[in-house]
């Protein structure tokens, strides 16, 4: 029987090549790994907005068709309460879920809900695509210029062009690399 002082193992070489193949594994598997997640993240505030929008619906049917001045206040009335990541400033945060109440004579007649996706959803195309009070197509609340004038509550002012792209016109490039690169693009709003 030969003694030898080595025991028989893995040598460096070999331990570094196993390292190196797992981590050019991961790099491949990170990627749409955080795609996913993503899209994950979007699904999710897209099923919470629509649920905000069903909580807006039944407060109006509870308050003689006038939605409230802002989420805070749904947030109160509503049996349960509405997902809790909505911004309750009246600057906007579009991280999170804004509203802008549209009040006519003390009665809020519409309102603008939005927020920013991370990825190009499908949910994209059934956005709103509006921005403010008005008689233009574009507008969130169609409100003729005769009478009384449109005051705006909840987040005031509404974001400008410069900071979120809300309109048709100015969506040039909703891809999911845009979307994350820039929080102007990617906008997912509902009007009411």
């Amino acid at each position: 029987m030969k003694n030898s002082k080595f025991t028989k193992g893995f040598t460096l070489i070999e331990l570094l090549v196993v390292v190196a193949i797992i981590g050019i594994l991961a790099a491949i598997v990170y990627a749409p790994l955080q795609t996913a997640l993503r899209k994950g993240r979007d699904a999710k505030k897209v099923a919470e907005m629509k649920s905000i929008q069903s909580s807006l619906m039944m407060y109006a049917d509870s308050n003689g068709g006038s939605y409230p001045i802002d989420l805070a206040t749904l947030d109160t009335e509503t049996v349960g309460g509405i997902p809790k990541n909505y911004n309750s400033t009246a600057n906007f945060d579009l991280n999170k879920y804004n509203y802008t109440g549209y009040q006519v004579n003390g009665k809020v007649v519409g309102y603008h809900l939005y927020t920013h996706l991370e990825t190009a959803s499908p949910a994209l195309d059934g956005a709103a695509k509006c921005r403010g009070a008005g008689s233009s197509t574009d507008s969130c609340v169609l409100y003729g210029s005769g009478g009384s004038a449109v005051t705006l509550t909840g987040v005031s002012p509404e974001p400008t062009t410069a900071e979120a792209y809300f309109l048709e016109a100015e969506r040039t490039d909703d891809s999911d690399k845009n979307c994350a690169a820039d929080l102007r693009s990617c906008i997912f709003d509902i009007r009411g």
